[in-house]
């Protein structure tokens, strides 16, 4: 039986100018907040070509067997998902999520004892945001 693992707090949210916000919540729906920009315009009052990256540590989940496979889900999105990152390795992914649609990816092979997750965003025509939950989802 799929076992599902929420990545919510904490997560880091920067700018790749440096610019960070720490202890984020996923999703990431506070529209009040001060969501870093990178590289990015604003034309008519809304951020175009701007980046920004989402951060989170996490341990191996202890669930995990042999032949078990371990999945990276990320909820909706605002903007377009430009790289995932884990441990410093791509995952390569061939669809785009939206604001209603996740997609799923298999990281087994890049997974390690201590992992650092890294989802790259680009904004589109608004802020670039993680607004649905990223999961760690364990099937056999």
């Amino acid at each position: 039986m799929p076992h599902r693992i929420r990545l919510k707090k904490p997560w880091t949210r920067r700018g790749v100018n440096g610019e960070t916000v720490s202890g984020v919540d996923i999703p990431d729906l506070d529209e009040h907040s001060s969501h870093p920009v990178v590289d990015g315009r604003v034309v008519d009052g809304r951020v175009v070509d701007g980046r920004v990256v989402y951060g989170r540590r996490f341990n191996r989940p202890s669930g995990i067997g042999p032949g078990d496979v371990l999945e990276l889900e990320i909820g909706g999105v605002t903007g377009r998902l430009v790289e995932v990152r884990l441990n410093g390795s791509v995952v390569e992914f061939t669809e785009q999520p939206t604001q209603t649609s996740a997609l799923r990816l298999e990281i087994t092979e890049y997974a390690a004892d201590h992992n650092e997750l890294e989802i790259e965003l680009e904004s589109c025509d608004a802020r670039a945001t993680l607004v649905g939950a990223v999961n760690l989802w364990i099937t056999s």
